[in-house]
């Protein structure tokens, strides 16, 4: 992944809550590591913390979706990715 970038900030975001930004190629890795999380969780008493982890592969899957499809979740003709 040579163009992954990350960079986070709890600036303007509200309470507890953490802005990221990156790259399309680091979104999906987060959200690869995110769902195996999820899944290693289940079964454990940590309820809250499966949910924070879905809340955030939800919030990147949509992130990722505006990036390449633009506001509204338009499809731009000519744009080919592996989500479409």
């Amino acid at each position: 992944m040579p163009n992954a970038h990350l960079e986070y900030s709890t600036v303007s975001a509200g309470l507890s809550i953490i802005r990221v930004t990156c790259s399309i190629e680091m979104a999906q890795y987060l959200v690869e590591r995110l769902t195996e999380l999820a899944q290693y969780l289940e079964g454990k008493d940590l309820t809250c913390l499966i949910i924070d982890c879905t809340y955030a592969v939800k919030a990147a899957l949509d992130a990722m979706e505006q990036a390449i499809y633009g506001a509204g979740g338009r499809r731009s003709a000519g744009i080919r990715t592996s989500l479409n």
